[in-house]
């Protein structure tokens, strides 16, 4: 620990000549520096502070230099350790920004990495970012033990992109490639021990139409590019498609993963916003360069509620929501006068069967008030069962009714009533996270017992967690 603490000092001076200014170098403390990011690794903290602690050290006035922060991913630090070549050293990769007097708004961003050698810090490569902002960095696994490191960039614009760089012949590091892209998730696809980089990326614009998505990978092994293969046709996504708001890996019984691609378009028959899900599967043809299969674009995903892909059950897989209307059931908005059916979301599990893929139902019967809170209603309640309700914006009150079996509405069952302004009425089923969201749920009249002579559950109130 003592020899890189030592290390550091020298590592500092080499960072001031990163500027070309050596002799008239001064290091300052960036306003988002106060807001330090956590830290993985307690040797990392102290070799970050201590090239803080020198910044009084220099005294002149020419050449700044500040740290540069990733924004999110698991690594935030300006200055992160990683053995990359798989030699046991492990090399430093650093993001700064140098200048010459007054800072600009946006200085340009940079990235260095240095190894340690005899107890020195050297530099080995050093390169103008490809943005003026570092989104993520990562750390792809490539063959032969070794990493790359993976940048994700946002420009000025606000367009993405990310670049990808590698130790190549004679132990130097050089930059593979840069892509633009919307998305991007770095995961192993087919089990054999090194990353693919699966990424969206624009396909070109037609007049009054929105931009058009390709999915593309990127095999970091044989550093081969290959594209979205949808009936045999590589083509683009359906070009309704106009976000994504969510990219997870679906691990598989063999090894590797599939991907979950949630996407939202505008519903050409109804006119409404949905969302549905895709299932990516990277094919390898005997002969013929690799490419990735879509699944489950004809099922019944598609859901008017932003709810994403996500582990529900906590199994370390993610599942997908779907949505159902509930037979004969009816909404009415009393403020604008309109009226549609209740929706209700089952979980489902993707499984792979001897068709192909399918979804597996795991839960049934959820009511979602928002994006966040849902009623797990009782079982009895997913068939037989309609509801008649309305709502004004705060309130909304569901009056639940037997479906006999020549669908004619029977006796009312219960009577529930969800509050979504701020305020709890009294006599609530509801749990302290509801309470702080300003949402409630009351019995306005207990559930009747069935025919069996049991009587409904209770349905109580749930906060959704995306942590």
């Amino acid at each position: 620990m003592r020899r890189r603490v030592a290390g550091a000092i020298v590592l500092l001076c080499l960072l001031a000549g990163l500027s070309g200014c050596a002799a008239e170098f001064k290091l300052i403390q960036p306003i988002d520096a106060l807001m330090r990011p956590p830290y993985e690794d307690r040797e990392q903290e102290q070799l970050e502070r201590k090239l803080a602690e020198l910044q009084g050290q220099e005294k002149s006035a020419g050449s700044q230099m500040i740290f540069r922060h990733p924004q999110g991913g698991a690594f935030r630090n300006a200055v992160t350790m990683r053995d990359l070549n798989a030699d046991e050293l492990e090399e430093a990769v650093v993001f700064y920004s140098s200048y010459q007097g007054l800072r600009p708004e946006n200085p340009p961003l940079r990235l260095a990495v240095f190894v340690q050698r005899k107890g020195e810090w050297q530099k080995i490569f050093d390169t103008e970012g490809d943005g003026s902002t570092v989104l993520s960095l990562s750390f792809p696994r490539l063959h032969q033990g070794q990493e790359g490191i993976l940048v994700n960039w946002q420009k000025e614009s606000g367009e993405q992109c990310f670049s990808l760089y590698r130790f190549g012949e004679g132990q130097k590091l050089e930059k593979l490639l840069v892509q633009q892209c919307t998305a991007l998730k770095i995961c192993d696809m087919n089990g054999d021990g090194t990353d693919e980089v699966i990424f969206l990326q624009a396909a070109g614009t037609e007049t009054g139409a929105l931009p058009k998505a390709m999915i593309l990978g990127y095999d970091t092994a044989n550093e081969q590019v290959y594209l979205l293969e949808n009936d045999q046709q590589k083509q683009p996504l359906d070009p309704a498609f106009y976000a994504f708001p969510a990219l997870e890996p679906l691990p598989l019984a063999g090894g590797g993963n599939a991907l979950l691609l949630d996407a939202c378009r505008l519903n050409a028959k109804t006119a409404q916003l949905e969302m549905v899900t895709l299932l990516l599967e990277l094919v390898e043809p005997e002969s013929g360069s690799k490419s990735l299969a879509v699944h489950l674009a004809d099922t019944n995903t598609a859901r008017s509620l932003p709810l994403p892909v996500r582990d529900f059950d906590g199994n370390g897989s993610p599942e997908v929501p779907s949505e159902y209307i509930l037979p004969g059931s009816l909404l009415e908005d009393t403020v604008n006068h309109t009226a549609q059916p209740l929706r209700l979301v089952r979980w489902n599990r993707p499984v792979q069967t001897e068709t192909g893929w399918a979804l597996e139902p795991l839960t049934d019967a959820i009511l979602y008030l928002s994006a966040s809170h849902w009623v797990q209603l009782p079982a009895a309640l997913a068939s037989g069962v309609t509801v008649r309700g309305t709502e004004d914006g705060q309130v909304r009150e569901l009056r639940f009714y037997r479906l006999e079996e020549t669908g004619a509405t029977g006796g009312e069952l219960f009577r529930m009533s969800v509050v979504l302004a701020t305020g709890v009425p009294h006599n609530t089923m509801l749990t302290e996270e509801g309470k702080a969201a300003g949402i409630s749920l009351e019995f306005l009249q207990e559930p009747k017992v069935d025919e069996g002579g049991a009587a409904f559950p209770a349905a109580t109130l749930r906060r959704e967690t995306n942590d």
